[in-house]
């Protein structure tokens, strides 16, 4: 990579960079004005922060590690080595939620609860009380995904 396209490529992480930070801000401002508005339960505001960190994950943080990627060692930006390692944290999890699922493998909430109730092999999922919260064991699910795709 010549002098030019580095200088692009930091142009590029350094943009995007202070476009996240903003989206935090903004998440931020509306995050406090609807916890002190109406009465809500904990697990409606839990689904409402895991949203907006996965709307984060695909908007910023993908195509950050992939820039970030393109530079030598020496060059990458510590910040987003930091959130590449939060995602192999996240990635690294022996079950995931709905939401996890979402961001992972890009696939919609409505999309798993139709492959969870097929008849022929159905997406296998764990869910300790009847319409309690799913989650997935992640070997499972790629298990389940090789077998889609044979």
């Amino acid at each position: 990579m010549n002098k030019n396209d580095k200088k692009s490529v930091k142009e590029i992480i350094e943009f995007i960079l202070a476009r996240r930070k903003m989206q935090f801000f903004h998440d931020k401002i509306s995050d406090s004005s609807f916890y002190y508005g109406e009465e809500s339960d904990e697990e409606t505001k839990k689904i409402i922060i895991e949203g907006k960190q996965n709307r984060t994950l695909k908007e910023f943080d993908i195509p950050l590690i992939k820039l970030n990627n393109l530079l030598k060692k020496e060059d990458k930006y510590q910040e987003v080595l930091d959130i590449e390692q939060h995602m192999k944290k996240i990635q690294a999890k022996k079950y995931i939620t709905v939401i996890e699922f979402e961001s992972i493998y890009d696939t919609g909430s409505t999309s798993q609860q139709t492959y969870r109730e097929r008849r022929i092999d159905p997406l296998p999922y764990h869910q300790k009380v009847p319409g309690g919260k799913i989650t997935y064991n992640v070997k499972e699910v790629e298990r389940w995904l090789q077998n889609q795709y044979k």
